[in-house]
């Protein structure tokens, strides 16, 4: 069960979503979030799960609804990169070196990049449609 705080109407509204591995129990986790959406990430750590499949949920800033769900696969045993920019919602695959950008409100994806090693010590850099990545010893721009 989430609690989502609306502080201009007073308000808490509760949105029950069926998943036990939403990640927002320990000091570095968190949701994501725009002027749009909140993103959670869902992902079971257990030792004897596979860390290898999570979950994406954007929640409506508008009325605290869920806007989408996306079942994501193959991110090895790292936990992705996610980011949230104005309009959209990006994550990174460290097992897939790849890097896809989501409409934050539909949840379908805009791009694809592929084999991008990305440093995810370095935060991305937003500017408009732009993002910037770090890797290696060189930035990358989609």
């Amino acid at each position: 069960m989430l609690h989502i705080v609306d502080p201009e109407q007073h308000n808490i509204r509760r949105l029950e979503i069926l998943d036990d591995t939403i990640r927002l129990n320990a000091p570095n986790e968190a949701a994501w979030t725009n002027d749009h959406v909140s993103v959670v990430m869902a992902a079971d750590i257990r030792a004897s799960a596979n860390p290898g499949k999570f979950g994406l949920y954007s929640i409506s800033a508008a009325d605290g609804s869920l806007l989408w769900h996306n079942q994501l696969e193959d991110s090895g045993s790292e936990l992705p990169l996610i980011a949230v920019s104005s309009d959209a919602v990006l994550a990174y695959m460290p097992h897939k070196r790849m890097l896809t950008m989501f409409d934050d409100q539909t949840g379908k994806p805009r791009w694809t990049r592929p084999n991008l090693s990305i440093d995810k010590r370095i935060p991305p850099i937003f500017r408009s449609n732009l993002v910037l990545m770090k890797a290696e010893n060189q930035y990358y721009g989609a």
